[in-house]
């Protein structure tokens, strides 16, 4: 089996700034393949941008320390961020 790095999501209080900053300072593009319009009020309606630099997205999310609660997971993806593999 081949893995490869996906994303890496990063949590925020304040995504306008960190979308700033990966897209001025690291020149990260927003990722053509996803839209604000993939958050929906089912657990998760926070703000959220996605930047790559092509090949790797950066998924900027706004902390909620509530959805895996609300969702009936068992680990909260919006606490600290993750690291997703596609395989």
């Amino acid at each position: 089996m081949r893995i490869k790095l996906h994303h890496v999501n990063l949590c925020t209080k304040d995504v306008a700034a960190m979308d700033a900053f990966y897209r001025d300072v690291l020149d990260l593009r927003p990722e053509r393949s996803l839209n604000d319009n993939r958050v929906t009020g089912e657990g998760y309606a926070g703000k959220v941008a996605f930047v790559s630099d092509g090949d790797v997205q950066v998924h900027l999310a706004e902390q909620d320390l509530g959805v895996a609660f609300r969702t009936g997971q068992a680990i909260n993806p919006l606490h600290r961020g993750h690291v997703a593999f596609r395989t």
